[in-house]
């Protein structure tokens, strides 16, 4: 099966009444790794708040871009999250078996 990875697409807007992506996977403390292996069946993954991890496969932009998002860390922000897309990585870049 194919590699596949995720890359920062950036930090977007929220709001909690109209929700860039409706699939909330986690409430609280999802590692951006976590949050990856939990939207697998997505394009998209979201990570907001305290760990917050939102799944999706669009739209993500509606609210528009931020600045404020703290992406590595145990809080990213408030009403902002950190977007990430799913890539699936050419063979050519895994390592070869010694």
């Amino acid at each position: 099966s194919p590699d596949v990875g995720y890359k920062y697409i950036g930090c977007y807007k929220d709001k909690s009444d109209d929700r860039v992506f409706s699939d909330m996977l986690q409430k609280r403390s999802t590692t951006t790794e976590l949050c990856a292996s939990l939207c697998g069946s997505f394009k998209y993954f979201f990570r907001q708040f305290k760990g917050q991890c939102f799944c999706g496969n669009g739209g993500y932009d509606k609210h528009g871009p931020s600045t404020k998002c703290d992406c590595g860390g145990e809080n990213v922000g408030s009403s902002v999250g950190c977007v990430y897309e799913y890539v699936t990585r050419p063979v050519t870049d895994r390592p070869v078996p010694a």
